[in-house]
């Protein structure tokens, strides 16, 4: 019994000790350091390109009665919103400020940080491109694979319920 409120006690004077350090000057900056030498960064104003990129031609293709002239014009405003927002309030920095802080400690955060400094976690950063890459390929292969014995499976368990599909 001793045992078990010796756990308990160390494990509330642990979780309120991280609960109750403050987000310092010095810690944003730590995981500031560490968004971008873990390549998160980059990424983040990688995938919004990617967006930006892909949704014209969506967009077009979505309505295909509007002037091509409204379409440029609201392209061109939503990517300049877009790319001002992301260095402002919506800036990757201040929206995974609070996840760090929560998760981990400031000594935590420059202990990741040393480790994205060394030549392995410099290849990592160099190869998550290609990870991520192979990695969706993979889900794509797989999801197009199942999408028919998940189909085939729906309608035998429809069929074994007498619902007829529509």
């Amino acid at each position: 019994m001793k045992k078990v409120a010796l756990v308990l006690i160390s494990f509330v004077l642990f979780t309120t000790q991280v609960q109750a350090e403050e987000l310092t000057e010095q810690k944003k900056q730590a995981i500031n350091d560490l968004l971008e030498l873990s390549g998160t960064t980059a990424e983040y104003f990688d995938a919004v390109e990617k967006l930006l990129t892909a949704l014209k031609p969506g967009l077009k293709k979505l309505r295909s009665d509007v002037d091509p002239r409204i379409v440029d014009i609201v392209m061109i405003e939503v990517a300049k919103t877009m790319r001002q927002k992301m260095k402002g309030e919506f800036s990757l920095n201040k929206m995974l400020e609070p996840v760090f802080h929560e998760k981990f400690s400031l000594s935590e955060i420059q202990e990741i940080i040393r480790f994205y400094e060394t030549p392995v976690g410099r290849k990592i950063v160099s190869h998550t491109p290609e990870i991520d890459n192979e990695f969706n390929e993979s889900i794509e292969f797989f999801m197009k694979g199942i999408q028919p014995i998940i189909n085939e499976n729906v309608l035998a368990a429809l069929k074994a319920q007498g619902i007829k599909p529509e």
